[in-house]
């Protein structure tokens, strides 16, 4: 019986990591994808990989 405080502090923070997941996966599915995000994506793939002189745009 002494066993369960010391258990929910344990789990706690997985609890509230889990949780924290779900609420972020479920914004994500909620939002959709613009072409603001895809362009924002595109610009940070080609500054990602100029940076590494894997691709030299121009």
């Amino acid at each position: 019986r002494a066993v369960l405080p010391y258990a929910r502090w344990v789990f706690a923070p997985w609890r509230d990591w889990r949780a924290g997941f779900c609420v972020a996966a479920a914004e994500a599915a909620d939002r959709r994808r613009t072409p603001r995000d895809a362009a924002m994506a595109y610009f940070l793939l080609r500054d990602v990989l100029a940076h590494y002189s894997l691709w030299q745009p121009g």
